[in-house]
């Protein structure tokens, strides 16, 4: 799956946390697609999917999303 997901994430909207060398949380983040598709009314047909891949591509999304986060058990408490 991680594969498969290579396109979407970004390597600096991954992150992971660390006590004495050994990760310990994470935190997933993906670019918020309502902000990209806002204006195209519902249509990627003819050309409303290249607008939405340009936008991707070129940074234009500025808000994220948060899919998965995560700490472990021995740290998040009772």
């Amino acid at each position: 799956m991680a594969k498969r997901m290579r396109m979407l994430l970004d390597d600096r909207l991954v992150w992971f946390a660390e006590v004495d060398g050994e990760a310990v949380a994470f935190i997933v983040t993906l670019p918020n697609i309502n902000e990209a598709i806002r204006d195209l009314n519902g249509r990627l047909l003819p050309f409303g999917w290249a607008k939405l891949l340009w936008r991707l591509k070129s940074h234009r999304v500025r808000s994220a999303r948060v899919p998965l986060m995560g700490v472990r058990r021995s740290l998040s408490g009772p």
